[in-house]
């Protein structure tokens, strides 16, 4: 009776093991977010000495990118940033937090890329350089504020 009761243990245990790992889909591999996990307390409020500039999402673009200027007297390594996407008329369409691990430079600039938040692809920023002809195309503004940064 044990070892029926400990075959039955082992089998209920390989059978989660597949059904966590089972796919249709060939050769995938688990990506890391772009919303990792930071510990509040490692984040230094950073409103004065971190600044965003110049976003970007072009229409049917994967990625999102800005410039970030550090007027710090350290390194940055990530940053913590809550953006606020805004319809042209003013309602919220969605707001998020993304920490962004970024070695900036003191007194330097670097641009940042990182996953777009509209999976369907049919939103542009209002001030993208090209214009979309598709009548289907939605634009939108953003708000960024910085939350804060790890320092190195």
């Amino acid at each position: 009776m044990r070892l029926f009761i400990l075959f039955i243990a082992l089998s209920c245990t390989v059978i989660q093991l597949t059904a966590d790992t089972k796919t249709t889909r060939h050769n995938l591999k688990a990506t890391a977010t772009d919303s990792r996990q930071v510990d509040a307390s490692a984040l230094t409020p950073a409103a004065d000495s971190i600044s965003i500039s110049d976003y970007d999402k072009p229409l049917r673009s994967t990625t999102e990118t800005i410039f970030v200027t550090n007027r710090c007297s350290t390194a940055t390594g990530l940053i913590s940033i809550t953006i606020t996407y805004l319809s042209v008329n003013g309602e919220m369409l969605h707001k998020r937090t993304v920490n962004l691990p970024c070695s900036v430079p003191p007194g330097e600039t670097r641009q940042v890329s990182f996953r777009a938040w509209d999976r369907q692809q049919a939103y542009y920023h209002h001030s993208t350089r090209v214009t979309p002809r598709s009548p289907k195309a939605i634009p939108y503004k953003t708000e960024i504020t910085v939350n804060g940064a790890v320092f190195q």
